[in-house]
């Protein structure tokens, strides 16, 4: 089984603080330090989550009009 543990921390003084999950029972760890770029930092411009929920279609229609889309290329196309 791999334990794999990801956190992005502030660096304070040239230190940064860990503190890790209780699923990692082990005495010794390997820690690779990786710069984090302010490209990685940058958020997105779009907010996706201002447009969670805002669709009403639902399943049902969003099936309908995926079985209709499918329905037309199995019709008979005329010679």
């Amino acid at each position: 089984m791999q334990l794999v543990y990801r956190d992005i921390a502030k660096v304070v003084d040239h230190r940064v603080n860990l503190t890790l999950p209780d699923y990692i029972e082990t005495e010794n760890v390997e820690i690779i330090v990786i710069p984090l770029t302010k490209s990685t930092e940058k958020k997105s411009i779009i907010d996706y989550d201002e447009y969670f929920g805002v669709s009403n279609m639902g399943l049902t229609l969003i099936d309908n009009y995926l079985e209709n889309t499918r329905n037309e290329w199995d019709r008979k196309i005329p010679d």
